[in-house]
């Protein structure tokens, strides 16, 4: 068993393989002492031990002896090349002692080699709790160990006895030995295997005597244990192990040591100094990783300079030798590991929002963008603040509208390469397409940031020579980062010397000299009148001009030749590599080129006109064949390093002090299988399998980063809508509300500083018994479910759509927004002409452009909700608005005019930012109108909200049907004043953004918020809660604030999470029907309390009602307080701390094309921050009174008496 466990190795220390004289002490059957003798022939091997159980028939090299360890030891002092000790736990009654004859019998420069084993159990996954027999196992032979003074835990305190007999050079390796075959790693389930038989066999030997002797049991208590003992061992759910520890010890003496070596001592003493440093009180030192890492950085120079840059796939290895959720190393991927003495590496997903998102204080890591040699660029500015003055200078160079003014550059190029490859396959039957790839993207790259470009697609070989040289940047990056103080004596040479020295240096001296060349020609072209504003501005005409951006100061010549240096650089890898990709993957899978050229010819039918960037972009294959490109292609392929900040933070259970470097990488992401299941498969299927999907894997895609330090040609998008909507001027809306019968009574419409609204004309006020009307709408304008479907009767088109779609088209939400959207496409720049037009269709010209809801938002600005409860909201709103899209795409493709219009590759305009758009319209304009229930109301909803008493107005449905806005009684209205109306006063902040995405000035509390849960995974009735649940209860809680400032929850799904089977709380399956699918039934304590039938019946009591009646209902509250307490503290913690100072760092401008947040958007969520911030911590006091008072009532302080030692975790 230790052979295998020791890789078939007899020891670990590394001995003279002449080796002389060995003992092994306490040698048992003398198993070890035979291989040994075996194994070094050249060695005398002694063996004692104080049973004459060895074999007589030995090695020539080998004899046994009776001897007493714990005695004086016959042998001369200085004697021992070896000394081995194996497994005497337990048999030893003086462990320094030992250790001291031990150093006395051993020869200078001698070995020590220990294996001992830990007789505590562990588990990784919880299946050994503190009651669980081998647990008590454990408990018992400590304590027996310690009763007969020969203690059993040697394996964790021989370390400082050895330190303390005077051992100075100690290893210690750790191992895990699994009992039992439940490993999925064969080497470890065959080892386990043996480690059960070997347990099973020796337990009674073990247990007997100590047991009776000892701890004065019987021999039938002694076999009952036994049996227990078994069973535990043989049970296939609980993943046992204990620790097995190696220490190897080489012996010095300093008399031996000569002067030189003394010196030499004392010469690296520092060096040794720092390693002893780095591996026990750093603080990384207790985060897992290679010892070589941990102890230098050559561990990285090694796998970078000599192995060709593959430490990116040496991390991905380490994740998974290093993983910390099994006992086996290889099972999992380990999240965290130790990558350097002063970097770790992360590689769960989760994190990468953490680290690198809009407005981080994770700042990039000087001491590894150094070695690029270009510190004045964009891309290596090292601290924050300083790139985002840089990054806006260059943001608008790369907006859509931008992108789109390149595409006459982009085909011309394209049309050149395509000259090329038909040229080479007609002469010569093929081509090299990589260099070509890169050739175009650097040609399209240099025409835009210098205007002109270099031209490589005319080279015979494409250029492969600068390709080169881009490539051999890697060597020098790696050899610079590991000797920094060599960058500036090697770039400081002159050229003539690096032409002899040759290499990368040579050739990224000739980039750089290269690209300063350039802009000193766009430089003199400005200088001397060549160049006009009027003229396309590229990159550097900009970066030369003061203008630039607020703040920016144009830099100088040798500044911006680092910014041409990284752009090329960049330009002439990334691309051409993801189109290489791209390509060779598509001509090698038929499948995949058929679906792809099908898509492509259906979309541009005449093969000789070139392909616009428009009708591209909407190609779902070829769209998802790109993102797959650039998964496999991984953009920046290895980590990307970033510096913590104050005050540290926490990773999985680790706390990462500030000045630590924390990174993360494309390739680890891009090949999880978690996301990406078969991830070196090239398969666009898994972005298009659905929309929602789609949207999850896009979070994970990081070729170029994210957040605000991505890759600065990433687009942004604001408001980008397929479908062409006009507009009206609000002076217009009087006109087209008299011509549709809507009546004014002493109001009109105006401008307010948050919009357009309802002002008075005159004074007005209540008077009599009858309400004041400001405003009269008949009912067949009201949009209403009802009258959606009267305007069926008579416009064919509309009627198809919402038949199409069924059960949808007939709720009012439904039918409502597939209105707008054909109305929408009956005004647009049509095929054909389409539809019916009513006065709504002119009154949705009047509609604000837009519309301020969160699911229009730009992914920069969602990112900014990272904390708060509307994060989630939108999140899920994202993906229920895609799948009601793909619904109506479904539903709809096989109407003639829906797929002319809206689905067809050529003429198709419809886009999924179109229904998210009639979404936001709906929902932000959308009354409950009693008497008709959620309907829009026009010139009504032009009403802006107040709350409280500051509401002046209401609406109302009068005895006509008429929908009237009336005065609110008690309420006067001077001349001027704006008409409000409340859009809900008891909305929470969260809800106020969400429907209307705005916050009144007034607000001081969130009110209310929702904050999600779900039911812990090692609970084992789990899926049973989650499946009940799911029918009955939202899976999380509400919190709100009373009247009088104390904050209440509810949720019964809390109720849920906290009690189980010891409880009284079980599951049964029922079938109703003979063919129909079972169900699924609750009991509490043996008596039904509700059951669920998937789409037949459901009827289920609320769990607080049922546990309020028990008699340890004080015991449930208590758990399902402090439960509540945890989630407010997880909340709070995501919106404190480094996330709330890098929120207030974050920049933002009018419209967001500077910096990618619009500061309108930025104040609304700052102020949500700041109010949810507010009731958490109101909760968290709160609710801690209220576990007080719980903590010191009779029933929770009797329950906890009942209990063992320690008490119930309420968690």
């Amino acid at each position: 068993m230790f052979s295998l466990l020791l890789e078939n190795k007899l020891l670990l220390a590394p001995i003279d393989p002449h080796i002389q004289k060995v003992l092994d002490v306490g040698t048992g059957t003398g198993i070890w002492a035979i291989d040994f003798a075996d194994e070094y022939p050249s060695a005398e091997v002694i063996g004692t031990d104080l049973s004459p159980i060895q074999p007589s028939f030995v090695p020539p090299n080998l004899r046994f002896e009776i001897d007493d360890a714990c005695s004086d030891w016959t042998y001369p002092e200085n004697f021992f090349d070896l000394i081995h000790v194996r497994s005497l736990y337990g048999a030893v009654a003086d462990w320094p002692a030992f250790y001291r004859t031990v150093l006395k019998h051993l020869k200078p420069g001698g070995w020590f080699d220990q294996l001992e084993m830990s007789i505590q159990f562990k588990s990784h996954n919880g299946s050994i709790t503190d009651d669980h027999v081998l647990n008590v196992w454990s408990k018992t032979f400590i304590e027996a160990g310690e009763r007969f003074g020969k203690t059993f835990r040697i394996a964790d305190l021989s370390k400082g006895y050895l330190q303390d007999a005077g051992f100075t050079n100690i290893v210690e390796t750790r191992y895990e030995l699994p009992i039992g075959g439940w490993s999925s790693d064969k080497h470890f389930r065959v080892m386990g295997r043996w480690n059960l038989l070997h347990c099973e066999e020796g337990i009674e030997g073990w247990a007997m005597a100590l047991l009776t002797r000892v701890m004065g049991w019987s021999y039938e208590e002694v076999q009952v244990f036994l049996a227990q003992m078994r069973k535990g061992l043989r049970d296939p759910d609980t993943h046992a192990y204990y620790d097995v520890f190696v220490y190897g010890l080489l012996y010095f003496s300093l008399l031996l040591i000569s002067f030189f070596t003394a010196v030499f001592a004392v010469a690296i003493i520092n060096y040794v100094g720092s390693i002893v440093y780095r591996l026990y009180f750093h603080p990384l030192a207790n985060i897992p990783g290679p010892l070589f890492a941990k102890i230098t950085y050559l561990y990285s120079f090694y796998y970078n300079c000599l192995c060709g840059g593959r430490f990116y796939m040496k991390i991905e290895e380490l994740h998974k030798i290093h993983g910390k959720r099994e006992i086996i190393p290889l099972l999992s991927v380990g999240p965290i590991i130790r990558i350097t003495p002063d970097e770790i590496h992360l590689s769960d997903p989760e994190n990468y929002e953490k680290i690198y998102y809009i407005g981080s204080k994770y700042w990039k890591s000087p001491a590894f963008y150094h070695a690029f040699g270009t510190d004045k660029s964009t891309f290596t500015t090292a601290r924050n603040e300083v790139h985002r003055v840089k990054r806006a200078a260059l943001n608008p160079f790369f907006s859509q509208k931008r992108v789109l003014e390149l595409e006459e550059v982009v085909q011309s190029n394209v049309t050149k390469l395509e000259s090329r490859i038909r040229s080479a396959l007609s002469k010569e039957g093929h081509i090299d397409l990589h260099h070509g790839f890169r050739a175009i993207s650097v040609d399209v790259i240099t025409d835009y940031a210098f205007n002109k470009p270099y031209e490589f697609l005319d080279e015979a070989d494409f250029g492969v020579e600068f390709f080169n040289m881009i490539r051999d940047f890697g060597p020098g990056f790696w050899f610079f980062q590991q000797f920094p103080a060599l960058q500036p004596i090697a770039f400081g040479l002159p050229f003539w010397l690096v032409k002899i020295i040759g290499g990368p240096l040579k050739r990224m001296t000739m980039l750089q000299n290269s690209s300063r060349e350039h802009i000193l020609s766009v430089k003199r072209e400005i200088d001397s009148g060549e160049y006009s504003p009027k003229s396309r501005q590229t990159i550097f005409h900009r970066l030369l001009s003061p203008n630039a951006a607020a703040g920016y100061i144009v830099p100088t010549v040798d500044e911006l030749k680092d910014e041409a240096y990284i752009i090329v650089a960049a330009a002439a890898d990334t691309t051409g590599n993801a189109l290489t990709i791209a390509a060779y993957n598509v001509v090698l899978n038929q499948e995949i080129y058929r679906t792809l050229t099908t898509e492509l010819e259906e979309a541009f039918p005449d093969s000789a006109a070139d392909p616009d960037f428009v009708t591209l972009q909407k190609l779902p294959y070829l769209t998802a064949v790109i993102k797959e490109a650039l998964r496999l292609s991984c953009g920046v392929i290895g980590r990307l390093p970033r510096v913590v900040p104050e005050p540290g933070a926490e990773f999985h259970g680790y706390h990462v002090p500030a000045g630590a470097i924390v990174s993360m990488s494309s390739w680890t992401m891009h090949h999880n299988e978690d996301l990406f299941p078969e991830p070196k498969t090239f398969n666009p299927s898994r972005w298009i399998e659905s929309s929602a999907a789609e949207r999850k894997l896009d979070r994970y895609i990081v070729s170029f980063g994210k957040g605000s330090r991505q890759c600065v040609g990433m687009p942004k998008n604001f408001s980008y809508e397929m479908l062409t909507r006009s507009f009206l001027s609000i002076e217009e809306l009087p006109a087209w509300a008299s011509l549709s019968g809507i009546q004014l009574h002493g109001v009109k419409f105006a401008k307010f500083e948050n919009g357009t609204g309802i002002a008075a004309t005159e004074d007005q006020e209540n008077s009599g018994s009858q309400a004041r009307i400001l405003m009269t709408v008949p009912p067949d304008m009201v949009l209403s479910l009802e009258t959606v479907h009267g305007y069926t009767k008579s416009d064919r088109y509309l009627r198809e759509v919402l038949e199409a779609l069924d059960d949808f088209g007939r709720t009012a939400r439904g039918a409502i927004l597939v209105f707008l959207l054909c109305h929408i496409t009956y005004l647009s720049n049509t095929k054909e002409k389409v539809g019916v037009v009513n006065p709504w269709s002119e009154y949705i010209q009047f509609l604000p452009r837009e519309i301020p809801l969160p699911t229009l938002w730009t992914e920069d600005e969602a990112a900014l909700l990272y904390g708060t409860s509307l994060r989630d909201a939108v999140e899920h709103k994202h993906s229920s608005l895609e799948l009601e899209f793909e619904r109506l795409r479904t539903a709809t493709e096989s109407i003639p005019w829906c797929n002319r219009e809206w689905w067809g590759v050529e003429t198709g305009k419809l886009d999924f930012e179109d229904w998210k758009a009639v979404d936001a319209m709906y929902r932000s304009r959308a009354l409950d109108l009693p008497g008709t229930g959620h309907a829009m109301v026009p010139c009504v909803d032009m009403a802006n909200h107040a709350s409280g008493e500051d509401t002046v107005a209401l609406y109302e449905t009068d005895t006509a049907g008429n929908a009237v806005l009336q005065l609110r009684w008690n309420k006067k209205l001077c001349q001027g004043d704006e008409v409000t109306i409340t859009y809900g006063d008891e909305k929470g902040a969260s809800e106020m953004i969400f429907s209307y995405g705005f916050l009144e000035q007034s607000a001081n509390n969130a009110r209310q918020i929702f904050l999600s849960l779900d039911i812990p995974d090692e609970d084992p009735l789990k899926h049973a809660k989650r499946s009940i649940c799911a029918e009955n209860t939202a899976p999380g809680l509400r919190l709100w604030v009373e009247d009088d400032g104390k904050v209440k929850w509810e949720s019964d799904f809390v109720y849920w999470s906290c009690v189980n089977e010891e409880d009284g709380l079980a599951f049964d399956l029922i079938q109703t029907t003979q063919d129909g699918p079972p169900g699924i039934r609750a009991l509490w304590k043996g008596e039904e309390i509700g059951h669920i039938v998937p789409g037949i019946s459901k009827e289920l009591k609320p769990l607080r009602n049922v546990l309020s009646t028990d008699a340890r209902w004080e015991i449930f509250q208590l758990r399902a307080v402090v439960l509540v307490q945890q989630r407010l503290q997880s909340q709070l913690s995501m919106l404190t701390g480094e996330m709330e100072a890098a929120f207030e760092e974050v920049d933002h401008d009018t419209d967001g094309t500077q910096t990618g947040v619009r500061s309108h958007v930025y104040a609304t969520i700052r102020r949500l921050r700041i109010l949810e911030i507010g009731l958490l911590r109101n909760g968290l006091e709160d609710f801690a009174k209220t576990i007080e008072d719980l903590m010191a009532s009779e029933t929770v302080a009797q329950y906890l008496m009942q209990q063992s030692d320690e008490p119930e975790d309420f968690s």
